[in-house]
């Protein structure tokens, strides 16, 4: 016989999870995502040109239906961008 923790049966107690599984799925997409336009990343020194081919890629080519972007200006012009979220 095999003795559990608090003699519960291991697959039993549902309600505590270790871990979200959706947080686990969101963070593989990240991790495999080649396109490197996921929640979180930070592009320094962009372009007109590239905050463009965010947009494409997020929303037509990944086929996302939202995109949310925080932009912050340089004194050289050029851009930083954050993606804040995507869905």
């Amino acid at each position: 016989m095999i003795n559990f923790a608090n003699n519960k049966n291991p697959n039993n107690d549902q309600k505590k999870q270790l871990f979200n599984i959706e947080k686990v799925k969101d963070l593989l997409k990240a991790v495999f995502n080649k396109s490197g336009y996921y929640t979180g990343s930070f592009h320094e020194s962009v372009t007109l040109v590239d905050l463009i081919d965010i947009t494409d890629t997020v929303l037509f080519q990944e086929g996302k239906d939202s995109l949310h972007l925080i932009i912050d200006k340089n004194t050289n012009n050029s851009l930083d961008i954050t993606i804040d979220k995507v869905e």
